[in-house]
């Protein structure tokens, strides 16, 4: 602003020396931390790469000046992007609605993330909705997804330091009462709010609870510690667009450039149901659904994860879910929330040495922080061998695919992992079509529905390989059949 440089590149000898103007700290820490003086244009459902592109100028700094430099590739395996399909049950409707998304991504093989406010009581804010939803939750649960701690209460005035002081372990649900009164919550504490929504979702559904949303996304200075005090692994509750970056990062203990980094893994929120000034409906979802898709883009060229955050409690909002992941590029893999938390762990601790010999690269890993999901981005130009061993001399193989700007992607061939949306389209398959009555879905099993061209729904039913569909009560026409977050056309003559 005062015109001086904030980044100065000279030739130093036979090197290069870049000179930033501005502290590192300031650059990361400080979004970290949401100290950043609302640099962000909006809080989320937008693009807004702020501290990451410092540490990716800072990368291209590396890749320009030193040759055939090799980074650790931010997705799993070849994906060009990760996104996680998470969902925040804070209502009745929420608890009512959420097996129509459970059941629809088990059919597709995805794994949902979702975020229990477990409401044992009944104050000004909201019901006791908790109570009696074993059946509904465990069924989420026996359809493979994860359960995760989504606060007490939900409390606005969470992140009020007055209201909700840090408190002491030992907090249950028999001596726990936090109390709204619609002027403000009384008898609360962060680590009331954190250890007994954690215990009662353990307790209740046999489950380990490694993952915490704060309601109302609010952050209390003390958050992180109460997490690591409680035992939590990963946290969701910054908004990547607030924050400007969209990569995970340890977050520190409390919010001050001294303070220590903490063992809880960040995994920022990238987009969501919550449009505050025009709010998602079911006339304008698709407007929303060309908004989650247009950022989704912008961060899928970062190579950066995509979380998706959606109040399961509108039957639109399935419909929005399922047009967005339609809409995904094939690169893209669809991919657990924690799964991806331990994908970055790993990929934090794995560290390896390379060694060149003429024209051959030799990369050295230390194998015991390997996963079969890391791959590697490696400057091949002028390269015409590159091998892999552990730190015993053993060889570690590898395949390759061409990547961007003269570098290639070395990802393990027979690596384990969540099959992209193409490969999903491929599988599926409506026969006869035409039809004259019955039709046979194959690569499908689920829940479906056959919508005319008006958009009423004309049926609804379950589809399986050994279940054919009697569609013979209908009228002849064009009907579009949906299946899954896949749409396909069906005629009837």
């Amino acid at each position: 602003e005062n015109g001086e440089p904030a980044l100065v590149k000279n030739t130093w000898g036979q090197g290069t020396v870049y000179t930033f103007g501005p502290d590192f700290r300031d650059l990361t820490f400080r979004s970290q931390i949401n100290a950043d003086v609302n640099a962000n244009r909006t809080y989320s459902n937008g693009f807004e790469p702020g501290a990451d592109v410092i540490m990716l100028i800072v990368r291209n700094m590396i890749m320009a000046e030193l040759p055939h430099a090799i980074y650790k590739h931010t997705i799993p395996n070849k994906g060009k992007s990760a996104v996680m399909l998470t969902h925040d049950i804070d209502s009745h409707t929420g608890v009512d609605t959420m097996y129509d998304f459970a059941a629809y991504e088990m059919s597709i093989g995805a794994e949902g993330h979702y975020n229990l406010t477990t409401r044992i009581f009944v104050d000004s804010l909201m019901s006791d909705f908790y109570n009696g939803s074993w059946n509904q939750v465990n069924t989420v649960k026996l359809k493979g997804h994860k359960l995760s701690s989504h606060s007490v209460g939900h409390f606005p005035d969470f992140d009020d330091d007055a209201l909700f002081p840090f408190g002491a372990l030992g907090n249950t649900s028999s001596n726990y009462f936090p109390f709204n009164d619609g002027n403000g919550t009384s008898g609360g504490s962060i680590l009331g709010e954190l250890e007994v929504s954690k215990n009662l979702i353990e307790t209740d559904h046999g489950v380990t609870v490694r993952s915490f949303r704060a309601g109302h996304l609010v952050y209390p200075d003390s958050l992180i510690y109460g997490l690591e005090t409680a035992g939590y692994e990963f946290n969701s509750t910054y908004s990547a667009n607030d924050i400007l970056t969209s990569y995970p990062f340890y977050a520190l203990q409390f919010p001050s450039f001294s303070a220590q980094e903490s063992s809880i893994l960040e995994i920022p929120m990238t987009i969501s149901d919550v449009f505050h000034s025009d709010p998602i409906n079911a006339s304008n979802y698709s407007q929303k659904v060309a908004q989650w898709t247009d950022a989704t883009q912008r961060y899928v060229a970062n190579n950066s994860p995509v979380v998706l955050l959606i109040h399961p409690n509108r039957t639109y909002k399935l419909w929005a879910q399922q047009d967005y992941i339609n809409q995904l590029d094939p690169d893209v893999l669809i991919y657990s929330f924690e799964g991806y938390g331990d994908f970055w762990k790993k990929r934090d601790e794995l560290a390896y040495d390379t060694e060149i010999v003429g024209n051959e690269m030799q990369v050295t890993i230390d194998d015991a922080h390997l996963i079969d999901e890391q791959s590697f981005v490696i400057d091949y130009n002028g390269l015409d061998t590159v091998s892999f061993e552990n730190q015993s001399g053993n060889p570690l193989y590898f395949d390759w695919i061409n990547w961007d700007n003269g570098t290639r992607l070395y990802y393990r061939a027979d690596a384990p992992g969540a099959g992209s949306i193409e490969e999903i389209k491929e599988k599926m398959e409506i026969y006869p079509n035409p039809s004259q009555g019955l039709i046979q879905v194959t690569g499908y099993e689920g829940e479906f529905e056959l919508i005319d061209l008006s958009g009423k729904v004309c049926l609804r039913g379950l589809a399986s390989e050994n279940m054919p569909i009697d569609l013979s009560n209908l009228n002849q026409g064009i009907y579009l059949m949906k299946l899954g977050g896949f749409t396909k056309k069906v005629v009837i003559n």
